[in-house]
């Protein structure tokens, strides 16, 4: 008897990053996004290398209009007051995490956004650089960071970097091994990756499944867990040094979210309000979007302090919403 997984079902959907084609359904999902919440996806397990991802991929034609349009669509790089003062905090908290590892020194970020990260970090005494595919978040990256922005790596001279992040950007990634793999000519010796991704083996994402905030399909292509995040760094060619199982900018979110769209709320309502782009648009039909205003309006006062103690509790017990992965490359760690 054949004792390997992959040749079960010759017809079976085939898995993107190890090409297995015997998986198993987890459970299905909607897009946040009003313009696909017709369309199902499945998030399936690999039965061959164990990870998770979202069924069928989205082309890249595709993907293109989820990047541009509704909650992903802001045009602008500035908040309200309440919510500038909470993204320093969150700034502040991704450069404490990297300078635990290195105090100073040349930053790249890959898939930087509209580079608020990497301003504070340049403020902070950071020799900054990033990438980001987007023409308007890279537009107004710019516009504060002037040569420090590029398209992708290509663009980029071949410099040396004591730190590399990516921010929640390898669940987006197609594939991730090859991507990663890319990177090593640009860390120095003893240089360090920093890979930011949701965590699919959170209590937040086992209680909310098809709810969980940070499933985001079609968005994310991959859905990691530390076990697999590991196999895919391996791969990669990377040793990890430690797992951070707590962020303060991702995880009590996650968590709020989740409970508001248990509630029957939309999905990207919490999202839509930070980004400003809070309107009847995020929403196909009206008068979920008026019970989805009123939940939050009255249910976020109540679950703020809940989903903050539900979160940090997650993370004592390495089950946290989101996960920080500091690795080096092999052949400088050994």
């Amino acid at each position: 008897m054949n004792s390997d997984p992959c040749t079960e079902d010759r017809l079976a959907i085939v898995c993107p990053l190890c090409s297995c084609n015997s998986s198993q359904l987890l459970f299905r999902a909607r897009s946040w996004e009003s313009f696909a919440q017709d369309q199902v996806y499945e998030i399936r397990q690999c039965h061959k290398c164990h990870i998770a991802f979202t069924s069928p991929i989205v082309s890249f034609e595709s993907l293109k209009l989820f990047y541009s349009q509704g909650l992903y669509g802001n045009k602008s790089n500035r908040f309200h007051i309440l919510i500038e003062i909470a993204q320093q905090i969150f700034q502040w908290s991704r450069l404490r995490k990297i300078t635990r590892v290195r105090q100073r020194g040349k930053l790249l970020d890959i898939g930087c956004g509209k580079g608020r990260f990497l301003a504070y970090a340049a403020l902070h005494g950071w020799d900054v650089y990033g990438t980001e595919p987007s023409e308007n978040s890279r537009r107004i990256a710019c516009s504060t960071l002037k040569g420090r922005i590029v398209g992708n790596l290509k663009e980029l001279p071949m410099e040396k970097f004591d730190v590399i992040t990516l921010w929640h950007v390898l669940e987006h990634v197609s594939t991730p091994v090859e991507m990663l793999r890319q990177l090593h000519p640009y860390l120095k010796p003893g240089g360090v990756l920093c890979v930011a991704v949701p965590n699919l083996a959170s209590w937040q994402a086992r209680l909310g499944k098809s709810r969980w905030c940070h499933l985001d399909v079609p968005r994310h292509v991959f859905h990691y867990t530390p076990e697999t995040l590991q196999y895919v760094l391996d791969l990669s060619g990377y040793t990890i040094l430690h797992i951070d199982h707590f962020s303060i900018e991702f995880n009590p979110i996650g968590v709020l979210q989740t409970m508001l769209n248990s509630l029957g709320a939309e999905p990207g309502l919490i999202y839509a309000l930070v980004k400003r782009n809070i309107s009847w648009g995020i929403a196909k039909n009206k008068l979920r979007f008026l019970y989805s205003a009123i939940v939050a309006i009255v249910g976020i006062p109540f679950l703020i302090l809940p989903a903050l103690l539900f979160a940090y509790i997650e993370s004592l017990f390495s089950k946290g919403g989101t996960i920080l992965v500091y690795a080096t490359p092999i052949e400088l760690g050994q």
